[in-house]
C-alpha cells in the first residue's frame, strides 16, 4: 500500500468513526456496533482504497445469545465487559445477517454515501420484527448438526426459546456420536460444558 493509499484509508476510517458516532454506533477494529431494544447489531465494513468503494454487511442477534454462551462457557464476567466484546470477541455468539455483503461506489462524496448507508441500516433495525430464533433454525439442517458453529448456535437458540428438552437431546446426541469440536473452555468441549450447564440449572 502506497503512502497515499494509507493516508486515504486513515481518512476513511476517521470518517466512518465520525458518522457512526452520529448514529449512536461505537467502533472497534473494522466494525461498527450498537444496540436497539434487545438486539445487538454489528456492521462489518471495509474500504476499497484503490477502487474507491465501501463494502459492508450487517448482522443482528439477541443480546441474550452472548449471555447464554458465556454462562455455558463459564465466562459470565464477560457480560460486564464493553459492548465491543460482543462484536469482535473470540467467544461472542453468532447471529444472522440481515444485510448481505454489499459493495457501493463512494464517488466524489464518500461522506454522503456512507451517511446514507448508516441511516438506512438504522431504519431497517428500528423496523426489524423477525424472529431471529426461527430464522436460525430454518438455516441449520440436520446435516449441519455435527459442525461446531451449528451445534453452538442451535443450543443457544433452544435455550433462548426455553426448548430445554431439544437442547439436551442435541447435546446428548453429539456426545453419543463422538463429537470432537475443539470449541470450549478450560480443557472441555462446548458440548461437555453445555451438558454441565443443563444439569446445573436442572433443565
Amino acid at each position: 500500500m502506497t503512502r497515499e493509499e494509507k493516508a486515504k484509508k486513515k481518512e476513511y476510517t476517521e470518517l466512518i468513526k465520525k458518522l457512526g458516532k452520529k448514529f449512536g454506533m461505537k467502533h472497534k477494529q473494522c466494525v461498527l456496533f450498537y444496540t436497539f431494544k434487545d438486539y445487538f447489531i454489528d456492521i462489518i465494513y471495509r474500504f476499497g482504497v484503490k477502487s474507491n468503494t465501501f463494502m459492508y454487511r450487517a448482522g443482528i442477534k439477541y443480546m441474550d445469545y452472548d449471555d447464554i454462551q458465556w454462562d455455558v462457557l463459564d465466562m459470565s464476567d464477560n457480560k460486564k465487559q464493553p459492548l465491543s466484546l460482543r462484536a469482535v470477541g473470540a467467544f461472542s455468539a453468532g447471529g444472522i445477517q440481515f444485510i448481505e455483503n454489499t459493495v457501493v461506489s463512494l464517488g466524489n462524496e464518500p461522506e454522503v454515501v456512507v451517511d446514507n448507508i448508516l441511516a438506512e441500516i438504522k431504519q431497517k433495525t428500528e423496523a426489524y420484527n423477525e424472529d431471529i430464533d426461527s430464522k436460525i433454525l430454518d438455516m441449520i439442517g440436520e446435516k449441519d448438526e455435527d459442525k461446531m458453529e451449528a451445534v453452538t448456535k442451535l443450543f443457544i437458540v433452544y435455550i433462548h426459546m426455553e426448548k430445554y428438552s431439544e437442547a439436551r437431546e442435541l447435546i446428548e446426541k453429539c456426545l453419543e456420536n463422538g463429537y470432537e469440536g475443539s470449541y470450549g473452555n478450560k480443557g472441555k468441549m462446548f458440548v461437555e460444558l453445555a451438558l454441565e450447564y443443563l444439569d446445573k440449572n436442572n433443565l
